[in-house]
């Protein structure tokens, strides 16, 4: 098994059929704990540029933290990889890339997945990731209000099915990835 070091390793993966959406970025050989699997690559633009966008039938937008946003590149092998509420890798800015890293060993035939975190207040998207701690929806759940009037009673938001449109990645500007 490599050891990780800080370069990507997009020939440790392929991009095939997924059960969670569309399609999905599995591992073809051992990918170590830590390994840098992809840089998730597209145009850079401002907060204000991706809201104009978020409308767009094709648009992977992926929050940098930074007052950046990638509009991630659909042909890029990054741009497969779908949510899972137990994840096996994570998003990280670094020196201003953006990289998707394995959270633990992940074995040949494992599909890449990262938690979206898609903003709480955004329309709601159902989560197809299947696993034993799948909270329902890709938006991050905030704690329940204690309260009687909560908004959280609410049933203003509009909800999205995964694998309705697109292949169920991100595509508006409370529904962007979020980097770790």
């Amino acid at each position: 098994m490599p050891k990780p070091d800080r370069h990507p390793h997009p020939e440790l993966v392929e991009v095939r059929h997924s059960k969670i959406s569309g399609y999905g970025v599995f591992a073809i050989a051992p990918i170590p704990k830590g390994t840098r699997i992809l840089e998730y690559t597209g145009e850079v633009i401002t907060q204000e540029e991706a809201d104009e966008r978020e409308h767009a039938d094709r648009v992977l937008l992926f929050d940098m933290g930074n007052g950046k946003v990638i509009d991630g590149d659909p042909m890029a092998i990054a741009a497969n990889i779908n949510h899972s509420c137990d994840p096996n890798a994570h998003s990280e800015v670094i020196r201003g890339h953006l990289y998707v890293i394995a959270d633990r060993d992940i074995a040949p035939g494992e599909e890449i997945a990262y938690d979206y975190m898609f903003d709480p207040d955004a329309e709601i998207y159902l989560c197809a990731c299947g696993t034993a701690k799948c909270r329902g929806t890709i938006n991050v759940i905030r704690p329940r209000p204690a309260v009687e009037d909560s908004p959280w009673d609410s049933t203003e938001h509009k909800v999205v099915k995964a694998n309705e449109g697109d292949s169920g990645n991100s595509k508006g500007s409370k529904k962007r990835k979020k980097a770790a």
